[in-house]
């Protein structure tokens, strides 16, 4: 599916998995972050690396396997990350408003789904890391 078919599905779809899942990862990185930063909010958000650098020293918090009943398989998770930062390519789609408000913050930018995948791909040994 291209971008422009992608845009109309999530635009008429009542029930997303992609909003559910990435929903959910992202906010529980979210909480990650801040507890650990709470006195600086904005070194708080750069603990998530911004796109295209390399995640290889990305702190995996502990317990994120207790997300899978929520998210859905963690491979299924790299998809809806896929499927959203098709979205974003889309002309007329507003980043932020590609995910519910609960999630707004910690997707506020695309850079977080690469994050997102980094984390995903270490709790599935099925999924290939991206080069």
């Amino acid at each position: 599916m291209d971008a422009e078919g992608m845009w109309e599905w999530y635009k008429n779809t009542d029930f997303n998995p992609i909003r559910g899942a990435v929903a959910s990862l992202s906010g529980y990185l979210k909480d990650y972050c801040e507890t650990r930063e709470p006195k600086n909010a904005v070194r708080a958000r750069r603990a998530v690396p911004p796109l295209r650098r390399d995640f290889s020293a990305l702190e995996i918090p502990e317990g994120i396997e207790d997300l899978q009943p929520l998210s859905g398989p963690a491979l299924a998770l790299i998809e809806a990350v896929d499927a959203l930062e098709t979205l974003a390519e889309h002309p007329v789609c507003d980043k932020k408003s590609l995910v519910n408000p609960a999630a707004s913050v910690a997707l506020a930018s695309i850079e977080h789904c690469e994050g997102l995948r980094v984390v995903a791909r270490a709790y599935d040994t099925t999924a290939t890391v991206a080069t």
